[in-house]
């Protein structure tokens, strides 16, 4: 129909059939313009997932196409894929995983063409008690030195031994010999941040804090150890002796109710020479002893309700070996942004020139117990605050800090809740990061309660974790880092 006909119509029908008559013409105009083929419709794109050297499982089939700048949600490991001595972590759109890892519900921006996902792995080695049992608490204190890592567990404690680049023989066992049960060989202190196994070099100690004493043990071949010895706690009256400890070399520190206690070795594995340090105006009631660290000849012991500045703020004391196994007082440190309740001092550390004290109770930009982790350096007899860490985002009870140790120029930071490990390395004189590890599987419970670091090797304890039937047996993550 044209212009004419519909213009002869319009006189002999009514104006409302005329005008249907007339959006029929527009329509048909429009639909037949140009050579008559459709208007182009929108490109869309595929997004495919590669498995990169797993061993076993299926990957995700998306059978969808998007458009350029939809929103898509990532999986996780739907297809349950494998790789020997690997965990999954998440998928990149690198080969290499160099660029971003996205883990499950990971949200990406569609661009204008195909994209293909890979499958992410880091070398993680899992450890497990060969003896485990419902409430072990395995991996609720860790230690590292060299090719050896000990690990806590209900009145007993393991030393693994590495076997390849991360691969870990099946542990060798300790106990008392003495047969003293319930006296918490091996079990760390729930409410503090000190660790209650040690280990260095062919010497490794266990804290048996329900005891009073602490137990010594020397490697005689492989990863056979034997030749206890054990110290038991002075009769002066002293409490809680054991219930933190730490080797270094000829020297061993253990932590006790308002003081701590210097042992050196004299031959074999006899250990002599005691030596009480206590903190000036520092006691019981200021928790001094919870917490201690020794490296070289300095140690560290924190005492987390000190309040010389705000109530319970806390603090950590500084020793200095000045000749055989005499040690006296060189600094005590706090927290420069100290507040109520921080309990600076919960957890340290200490590697040459440097000493790390955790605050978990603190409250940063008023985020309630996210916690925070200070770093000191010591420069003659003075030791002063270089750093100052928090998570980032932070989040309310996540207690960073809860857990420290150290290596050289790494700082590794536990929490309590909601599993997460933090890395801050040093670059010349800044401490950067700090940079989230998340659990490498939901099963992972505490994860970060307990960490230790040497080398290229982090040690990371989840000591409410289930084994299989087994609840709250409790596992260690090994991480190889690159």
């Amino acid at each position: 129909m044209n212009i004419k006909n519909l213009v002869s119509m319009s006189n002999r029908l009514p104006l409302g059939i005329m005008l249907a008559f007339f959006l029929l013409f527009q329509s048909s105009c429009s639909d037949s313009s140009g050579s008559g083929s459709e208007t182009d419709s929108e490109s869309l794109y595929s997004v495919t997932y590669y498995a990169e050297d797993a061993t076993s499982g299926t990957v995700p089939v998306d059978d969808e196409t998007y458009p350029e700048g939809r929103y898509i949600y990532l999986p996780g490991n739907t297809g349950n894929l494998e790789k020997s001595g690997y965990f999954f972590t998440g998928w990149s759109t690198e080969s290499d995983c160099s660029g971003t890892v996205y883990g499950e519900g990971g949200t990406f921006i569609m661009p204008a063409n195909n994209v293909s996902f890979y499958a992410c792995w880091e070398n993680i080695a899992k450890i497990i008690a060969s003896e485990g049992a419902e409430n072990d608490y395995f991996g609720d204190s860790v230690s590292v030195d060299g090719d050896y890592v000990i690990v806590s567990a209900t009145e007993k404690a393991y030393i693994f031994n590495r076997t390849g680049a991360n691969t870990w023989d099946s542990g060798f066992k300790l106990t008392a010999s003495d047969g003293a049960a319930g006296g918490g060989f091996g079990s760390s202190v729930a409410n503090n941040g000190g660790s209650s196994v040690s280990i260095s070099g062919d010497y490794a100690i266990v804290g048996a804090e329900g005891a009073g004493a602490v137990y010594i043990y020397q490697r005689t071949t492989g990863n056979t150890w034997g030749n206890e010895t054990k110290i038991s706690a002075p009769a002066d009256g002293t409490e809680r002796f054991g219930v933190s400890v730490s080797i270094d070399g000829d020297y061993t520190i253990v932590g006790a109710g308002g003081a701590a206690f210097i042992y050196q070795r004299s031959s074999g594995n006899s250990w002599g020479s005691e030596e009480k340090i206590t903190g000036t105006g520092a006691g019981r009631s200021e928790y001094f002893g919870e917490a201690v660290s020794i490296s070289g000849d300095y140690a560290i012991v924190g005492a987390y309700r000190d309040d010389d500045t705000v109530n319970e703020t806390g603090a950590a004391f500084l020793f200095h070996r000045t000749s055989g196994n005499s040690w006296t007082e060189e600094d005590k440190i706090v927290p420069s942004s100290g507040e109520q309740g921080d309990s600076f001092g919960y957890s340290v550390a200490i590697h040459g020139d440097y000493a790390v004290a955790g605050a978990p109770f603190a409250g940063p930009d008023s985020v309630l117990r996210a916690g925070a982790v200070y770093i000191f350096q010591r420069s003659g007899a003075d030791w002063s605050q270089i750093a100052f860490l928090v998570a980032s985002p932070k989040t309310e009870s996540e207690y960073f800090g809860f857990s420290v140790n150290m290596d050289m120029d790494t700082v590794i930071i536990g929490t309590m809740s909601y599993g997460g490990v933090y890395i801050s390395e040093r670059s010349e004189s800044t401490w950067g990061g700090p940079v989230k590890t998340e659990e490498p599987e939901s099963s992972a419970v505490y994860f970060g309660h307990s960490v230790a670091i040497d080398g290229s090797y982090a040690i990371i304890g989840a000591s409410r974790t289930d084994v299989g039937e087994l609840s709250d047996a409790g596992a260690v993550y090994i991480y190889l880092q690159d």
